[in-house]
């Protein structure tokens, strides 16, 4: 089976003038294949260049295995642009597709040939469509222009990729043919902040979908979470609608989330990590270099930063004034090369981080950002508590700021997570009707699922770290006695709890997604901003008798 990544290298070959008998490497896949056939000067057609390559399988022998693929050469000009859009305009009948269909009627002949395929980028991509079409064989395009509206041919065997913003695929009006697939534009490697569009003839380009193949080398799902590792060299990657998982490589890299709740993870080199419209996770773990979340980002949503297999002692930090802004500097191991710097940890002028935690395999600590701040504002002017230009260790802060969650013992971390029936130790999935508490609350609650992700055990819904709704499916605690609430402070007196939790779940089973978001596990934690921790009592999964 010829693979979405050998598609597109074999139109991206069709550009090259080759040679028949020449064996053709394709460096993405590591497949050779041979060249068949080359369209002669005799098929060209003047002023809208038509190319056409034929290529076959060879096996480790330099042997023809069958399999062959016909690869139409695209836009490479600005007369094929007029051509594209000419298509659009004078239908199938194009002297384009008539030497489309004499070159492949030229193949059929060869009795060697047992699977035939077509595949093409822009223009190219179009005569490939029609030629599946003709000859109801499969064909996978890249950028091809749509059908005018007055013309119906079988799509069936056709599956376009299309990147949006791009003029020819995207924009062009008329008629999808067979599957098109629409991926989100990236964008021009450029270490100014904020993204920048691409202009036309870079939209237009292959190698725009080199993001989106898997191990496999077939394109991925864009409409589910996703994860990619940025390449080799200085890159802006943009998140997916969905979610993704973006981790940076050893470049300085600018990685950016969208509308859903992403994961973004600081690479070796240097890392710039901008929020989206959703709750995301900023990710610092031990092969991470410069981690900067910048100000200047004003969107919408709120964020957890995560750090990993660092102990206490590793870790020192400092918080100090810029300009209107406080800034959050943490620095691990003492090494400058190795830090996180959060440009604006009030949030006012970035993104703001709700909720910092630092896990390693025995240990698991949270840091209420709120109560981070007024910490600081209380003692920030005493140097002998907390010195704006002074590092200290992080340990040192106190109980109420640094909070010790749990000891998470490395046999029970390292353990499967397993649907189960039990509701003591072991690691299980939650659903609708577990018990929480609150550390600061008298009384537990049931956890309600505010509508059903249609996953379920034993009947009842499975939960995801989306599930998290003050007074929709967390209810009040019975009496509040947090220190950290403002009413019980006045009142010096427990009162009414009335719990603002405005983040997701953590400690979510990343790698086990329901309706798109990790599954809520019964060792999943959140936090209350008067300062109450939210755990789970149990799973909810056995009715207590």
């Amino acid at each position: 089976m010829v693979t979405d990544r050998e598609y597109k290298e074999l139109s991206s070959f069709a550009y090259d003038d080759l040679v028949e008998e020449n064996i053709e490497e394709l460096p993405e896949s590591n497949s050779k294949w041979k060249v068949l056939k080359v369209s002669s000067l005799g098929e060209a057609v003047y002023g809208q260049g038509f190319d056409a390559t034929a290529f076959g399988r060879v096996d480790d022998s330099y042997n023809f295995t069958g399999e062959a693929v016909v690869a139409f050469r695209g836009t490479y000009s600005a007369i094929d642009v007029v051509q594209d859009v000419d298509m659009f305009f004078t239908g199938p009948l194009s002297i384009q597709h008539i030497r489309a269909k004499s070159f492949v009627h030229s193949l059929l002949s060869n009795k060697e040939i047992k699977n035939l395929t077509f595949t093409g980028h822009s223009l190219g991509g179009a005569l490939a469509q029609y030629a599946s079409s003709e000859y109801q064989k499969e064909a996978v395009t890249f950028n091809a222009p749509h059908l005018p509206w007055n013309t119906v041919i079988d799509g069936s065997k056709t599956r376009n990729y299309v990147i949006y913003g791009d003029m020819v695929g995207h924009d062009l009006p008329g008629n999808d043919l067979g599957k098109t697939v629409r991926m989100p534009q990236q964008f021009t490697p450029d270490l100014n902040i904020g993204l920048k569009e691409k202009p036309f003839m870079d939209k237009h380009k292959m190698e725009n979908f080199d993001w989106y193949f898997d191990k496999h080398g077939m394109f991925v799902n864009v409409d589910k979470h996703m994860t990619i590792q940025v390449p080799y060299g200085n890159n802006e990657l943009r998140a997916f609608p969905r979610g993704s998982t973006l981790i940076g490589g050893t470049g300085t890299d600018r990685l950016y989330g969208d509308v859903g709740n992403d994961i973004l993870i600081g690479g070796p080199g240097t890392s710039y990590l901008y929020g989206g419209e959703g709750s995301d996770t900023y990710k610092y773990i031990r092969t991470s270099g410069i981690l900067i979340l910048p100000q200047g980002e004003r969107v919408r949503g709120a964020g957890v930063l995560k750090i990993h297999d660092y102990d206490l002692k590793d870790i020192s930090f400092k918080v100090y004034k810029a300009g209107s802004s406080l800034c959050l500097e943490i620095y691990f191991d003492g090494k400058k090369s190795k830090m996180i710097r959060v440009e604006d940890i009030s949030g006012r002028n970035g993104k703001k981080i709700q909720l910092i935690t630092i896990e390693n395999s025995k240990k698991l600590y949270s840091i209420n950002v709120r109560t981070l701040l007024e910490y600081f504002s209380a003692h920030g002017k005493d140097r002998k508590k907390l010195s704006k230009d002074k590092v200290m260790p992080i340990s040192q802060l106190p109980k109420d700021v640094l909070f010790e969650i749990r000891d998470l013992p490395v046999k029970e971390k390292k353990k499967e997570v397993k649907v189960s029936s039990a509701s003591g130790e072991k690691l299980s999935y939650v659903v609708a009707g577990a018990t929480i508490q609150c550390s600061c609350g008298n009384l537990p609650r049931k956890l309600k699922a505010s509508y059903s992700h249609g996953v379920y055990i034993k009947d009842k819904a499975k939960l995801n770290v989306m599930d998290y709704r003050p007074n929709e499916n967390i209810a009040p605690f019975g009496m509040c006695s947090s220190p950290g609430n403002p009413q019980v402070i006045k009142e010096g007196r427990p009162v009414p709890c009335k719990p603002i939790v405005t983040t997701p779940w953590i400690y979510g089973k990343e790698d086990v997604l329901v309706e798109n978001y990790p599954a809520l596990l019964h060792i999943s934690q959140n936090s209350c901003l008067h300062k109450g921790l939210i755990s789970f009592v149990d799973n909810g999964q056995v009715e207590k008798r």
